[in-house]
């Protein structure tokens, strides 16, 4: 890895446009790439280094880490360990957005088909619960029991409930 200044440079980045970035929120030393090139690639970025790379079927719009997870074009939703991946389920189209929930430990998705799925990578029942929504989500995040989407043409948050 070369550092200026300004910016750093990975020794092997996607090969087509980066859909997004995530920090490890344990070690900020890892880093998940998610790319247009089909590809979730996890690098450590002190050591300059790609330490894992999983293909998808089609372009990879949303990673996080929990344990990591992703989606994208291909409508699926995964669970990425460094060992193997899990399918967890899917939408009926892209899935946009990702974002977790820590109590009780949920994955919530996004998706360009207008939905909003809640899953539990440890029931037997993956997907917990859907939604439709008005619009298409283009982006996400939740804080405590407040969930705040950014859709198409307009801003909705939903305050979620505890079980």
């Amino acid at each position: 890895m070369s550092i200026s200044k300004d910016h750093f440079e990975l020794s092997s980045p996607p090969f087509d446009s980066v859909a997004q970035v995530r920090f490890s929120p344990m070690n900020l030393d890892q880093l998940l790439v998610s790319s247009w090139d089909t590809t979730v690639q996890f690098y450590d970025i002190t050591a300059n280094e790609q330490k894992t790379k999983f293909d998808h079927r089609a372009a990879v719009l949303a990673c996080m880490f929990g344990h990591a997870y992703s989606g994208g074009l291909d409508m699926g939703v995964r669970e990425l360990d460094l060992a193997k991946v899990t399918y967890l389920g899917q939408h009926e189209n892209a899935v946009r957005r990702l974002c977790a929930r820590t109590e009780p430990h949920l994955l919530i998705t996004g998706s360009w088909n207008q939905s909003l799925q809640f899953w539990d990578p440890c029931a037997e029942t993956v997907r917990v619960w859907s939604h439709t929504l008005p619009k298409c989500v283009y982006h996400m995040d939740v804080v405590n029991h407040m969930l705040v989407m950014a859709m198409a043409s307009l801003l909705f948050h939903r305050c979620m409930q505890d079980e």
